[in-house]
């Protein structure tokens, strides 16, 4: 793994569902040797079963796994992904992934325990984010990360039974990206249509999210595709997206954050004391505040707010200026390689590490 000097910008980046390499076989293999990481699983899975002891026997029955690693294999063999195992697998791999990086570099740790990397999140990862955010030691955040996975559960559940009352066909995209397309001329468009056709917004189509590069539509698949079968936006080029499941929908009621966060008091005397935590729907960094309250920042952001990566990459560039910025992903290299794009004049580089070199 490449050294970590001080004279450089360090940014831990944290990518979101439509990430494609999530590394559990390694983190496996890796928890092997390291004592902490073999802990957190174990706690983890732990955090768990108590929360699925909760569900009723049809959702206990679904749900019902006997380790992450048969989870992840389930993930990678579903051609429509469940979109509860996805976050909890994506959130645990993300606060083990980080757990182990800290332990074999620790010119990062250093600089991470200090608070003074910089953590850039997209939509699910804002969550294990804000956990490496808030924490100064190692031990801390295996402390921390049991818990976070199971609000990571409670999150995919309050979105799968929110999606289930708009539909039950997961067998389809529920998420197209449109390329070059704005935001705002991305809702227009969503506008005209729910009023020509006379669909109720709540049961619609919505812009969930945008960037630089393009915007993306999400909604039930028969409305989502009657709008695209439309050519709104002139054979711009479209891209159905591996989720299946209605995330930053501001159309819908507010989720019940304190059920979600639950009464565990671990994250009791934690918090966010430097600005350098950015939200993905405002763009801006966080402000100093407690862990507690910024999870549930972190839970509205992937629930119920647009996820703005334009805004938020344009901030992190104007924080850093012309500086040599190392882009470390945390099961993040697709979003960690758009960033890279963005920074251009700060001569940006990616350092993905294996956990077993």
């Amino acid at each position: 793994m490449g050294s970590t000097t001080r004279d450089q910008s360090i940014i831990l980046y944290f990518g979101d569902q439509t990430e494609k390499n999530i590394p559990f076989e390694e983190l496996f293999e890796y928890s092997r040797e390291s004592d902490r990481t073999k802990q957190f699983l174990q706690n983890a899975f732990h955090s768990i079963q108590l929360v699925i002891e909760t569900l009723t026997e049809p959702e206990r029955s679904k749900y019902k796994f006997d380790s992450f690693e048969e989870a992840s294999k389930r993930l990678a063999v579903d051609s429509s992904p469940d979109v509860v195992l996805r976050t909890i697998v994506l959130c645990a791999a993300q606060l083990g992934y980080l757990i182990a990086i800290l332990e074999k570099d620790p010119e990062l740790r250093e600089v991470w325990a200090a608070q003074k990397t910089l953590i850039v999140a997209s939509c699910a990862g804002q969550l294990p984010a804000a956990i490496a955010a808030c924490s100064h030691t190692i031990d801390e955040l295996v402390d921390l990360a049991p818990e976070t996975v199971a609000i990571a559960f409670r999150i995919g559940m309050d979105v799968d039974r929110r999606t289930a009352s708009l539909g039950d066909d997961r067998s389809q995209s529920w998420a197209k990206a449109v390329f070059g397309v704005s935001a705002p001329d991305a809702q227009k468009m969503v506008d005209k249509f729910l009023i020509r056709e006379g669909i109720d917004a709540k049961k619609g189509v919505y812009v969930a999210a945008t960037s630089a590069w393009a915007s993306t539509v999400v909604g039930p698949p028969p409305v989502l595709n009657l709008f695209f079968s439309r050519d709104p936006f002139n054979g711009a080029r479209q891209v159905d997206l591996p989720i299946t499941a209605i995330f930053h929908a501001s159309h819908l009621d507010r989720p019940d954050t304190t059920a979600i966060i639950g009464t565990n008091p671990v994250f009791q005397g934690f918090s966010l004391r430097n600005p350098n935590f950015f939200s993905c729907s405002s763009g801006l960094p966080f402000h100093p505040q407690s862990l507690p309250a910024l999870i549930e920042e972190a839970i509205l952001n992937i629930t119920h707010r647009m996820t703005d990566n334009e805004k938020m990459f344009r901030e992190v560039q104007s924080g850093i200026e012309d500086q040599l910025v190392c882009i470390k992903p945390i099961v993040g290299e697709s979003g960690g390689e758009r960033l890279k794009k963005v920074l251009v004049a700060s001569d940006a580089y990616v350092e993905s590490a294996s956990l077993l070199a």
